[in-house]
């Protein structure tokens, strides 16, 4: 089964992605991958960009939208195939693998996810996450929150069902839920296989 969770920038994906896999889902980094493949697309990088900085890349497409179309083209494909590779490999495993980013319906990954799950905390809670993890001011989260508008489950449809976690608080609210929903649809799908085999 795959699960992507994603939420706005502060909103405390990594914190609930850890919970997931102390539970014993497999978990995939997108932003981790992403910096891999900025290595292993150095050549496709250096023509388009002159550069395989990322920090020097990120700056170069933040406004420019024919830039960050050109980076999606090169990054997204091999993502894509990295994604489908994991959860072909987890599903056969019987497991759940959650892919942890906010550029999930950008990349339209969302279509392959069975169920995602959505990490939700006000913009003020947010922005004072940010500021403490990153080291940024205010003005660099607003801009950093502005570019992920297409994030939002408010503002955009994801192309399956979503699980709100109010990730406000000390405790987050919603995730035993969505984990109880997630891990029973996984064990259906893992007795419905067995009987399968079986006859």
């Amino acid at each position: 089964m795959l699960v992507g969770i994603t939420g706005r920038t502060g909103s405390g994906k990594n914190y609930i992605s850890a919970i997931l896999e102390k539970r014993g889902w497999q978990v995939m980094d997108l932003d981790t991958v992403c910096h891999d493949l900025y290595r292993r697309k150095s050549d496709d990088l250096i023509r388009l960009f002159g550069t395989t900085d990322r920090a020097t890349i990120s700056r170069m497409v933040f406004d420019n939208k024919n830039l960050l179309r050109a980076l999606e083209s090169v990054l997204y494909p091999s993502l894509s195939d990295i994604v489908q590779e994991a959860s072909k490999k987890a599903s056969g495993e019987g497991k759940i693998l959650a892919i942890n980013g906010s550029l999930l319906k950008r990349a339209a990954l969302d279509k392959s996810c069975d169920l995602i799950i959505y990490v939700d905390a006000p913009a003020e809670t947010r922005r004072i996450r940010a500021m403490r993890r990153d080291g940024i001011a205010a003005g660099k989260f607003t801009a950093r929150d502005r570019a992920q508008n297409d994030v939002d489950y408010r503002a955009v449809e994801y192309s399956c069902p979503v699980l709100i976690v109010d990730n406000t608080g000390e405790h987050p609210k919603g995730l035993e839920d969505a984990i109880r929903e997630v891990e029973s649809a996984q064990n259906a799908e893992t007795k419905r296989r067995n009987k399968t085999t079986i006859q």
